[in-house]
Formats: structure tokens, C-alpha cells, sequence
């Protein structure tokens, strides 16, 4: 059964962004074909050009949550093929009629289509296959060309670390200066060190390769 619709003005880094009430945790998915081309949808309403995204269920992972998203949006079933970001940054708020002021905690993912057709929920009113090079053609909010942007040029995963606005640390007090995340041998078991001045906390279950991310 498709969703209902539910309006929504979304705002980035705007001082007139109503104050947030909410944080909720989504998944979204940067999907492309074997030509290379992203999966954008035309919101209904907005007429903003997204990728599939939504929020996550209480029962289910952010995993299954981006490829039911993707199923119930584009009636595509994808597979997912690797982590694109974690995006919290609170500039991103999502009004909606209600009341609701929700800044996003955003797991992105990289998806390959194999199988079904390419369709439209009631949420979207277009759906459509884009060159990388013609995305300058399309209205994207800030925040989704954000997600897509690191899927097309990143070379590791991405983690907002830093506070809203800066790009030189953590933002997590007084002498901390710069944000390193390691992930140790991810997609199996995941080690995480955070490192923050001379301080560091680790979980470390074990793995050898590493990456290493900073804000």
C-alpha cells in the first residue's frame, strides 16, 4: 500500500529554519544503473529532485530500511553495495505540517538495481535515470546533493564529525581540534576510534584493514 503523502519544507543552514523538536534516524540510497546513472525522484508538492529515502521502522535495520525505501518508492529492488555516510549535520530540518521540526540522522548507502520495475509512489510524481554530469539540470535540495556528491567523488565513507558550520574539529569541547574516525575491516566486523586531541577511546573487535575518515 503506497504512503500518504505528508507535506514538508526542508531547510538548510537557514536562520529562518524553524527550531528543532525532533531527531529520527533514516536510510536513504544513491542508486545507479550499469551505465552509470543515478535514480532521482520529483517529489510531489516540492517538485525537488531526491534520491529514495526514509525513515526507519522500530523492527527492522537501516539496511532493510533503504531497500524497502527504494522498493516502495521506484519499485526497484536493489542491493546494496557499500556505505556512502552517516549525515547528522542539524543544519539539515525538515518542517512539516504538524509541528514537527526533524533534523535527520541520514545512513547513506550505495544500491545497484536487480530486479523490478521502475514506478512512482504516491510521494513522487517522476521518476528518472541521470547522467552525473546533467545533475546541475535538476533542482536537489543542499542536503540530498550533499549525499550524492560524496557517492559520486568520495573515496571513503562519510561522517559529519564536525559542529554545525565548522570544519576544523569535532566540536566536542576545549582542545579538540580534529575528528578521526577508523573503521577497522568494515561490512564484517566494524572497530571504531575516535580521536579528539591527545585523547582517544577505542572499540576494537578486531580486523586489519583500515580506513581512516576526518570532518
Amino acid at each position: 500500500m503506497s504512503k500518504k503523502p505528508r507535506r514538508r519544507t526542508d531547510y538548510w543552514d537557514d536562520p529562518r529554519a524553524p527550531a528543532a523538536t525532533s531527531r529520527k534516524p533514516s536510510a536513504s540510497v544513491v542508486v545507479r544503473n550499469h551505465r552509470g546513472e543515478l535514480l532521482l525522484l520529483r517529489r510531489a508538492g516540492s517538485g525537488l529532485w531526491t534520491i529514495p529515502t526514509g525513515a526507519l521502522k522500530k523492527k527492522e535495520t537501516v539496511t532493510a530500511c533503504a531497500i524497502r525505501e527504494c522498493r516502495e518508492e521506484t519499485g526497484l529492488v536493489v542491493e546494496l553495495t557499500g556505505l556512502v555516510g552517516v549525515f547528522s549535520d542539524p543544519r539539515h530540518r525538515i518542517a512539516y505540517p504538524d509541528g514537527e521540526v526533524r533534523v535527520p540522522v541520514n545512513v547513506c548507502f550505495y544500491g545497484q538495481p536487480v530486479d523490478g520495475e521502475l514506478a512512482t509512489d504516491s510521494e513522487s510524481d517522476e521518476a528518472t535515470w541521470v547522467a552525473p554530469e546533467a545533475l546541475d539540470d535538476y533542482d536537489i535540495h543542499p542536503a540530498i546533493r550533499r549525499r550524492i556528491s560524496h557517492a559520486l567523488y568520495g573515496t571513503v565513507p562519510h561522517v559529519d564529525l564536525t559542529a554545525a558550520g565548522r570544519e576544523d574539529g569535532m566540536g566536542a569541547g576545549p582542545g579538540c581540534r580534529r575528528g578521526v574516525l577508523v573503521f577497522r575491516g568494515c561490512w564484517g566486523r566494524c572497530g571504531i576510534r575516535v580521536v579528539c586531541g591527545a585523547r582517544s577511546a577505542a572499540w576494537d573487535p578486531g580486523g586489519a584493514r583500515e580506513v581512516t575518515l576526518t570532518g
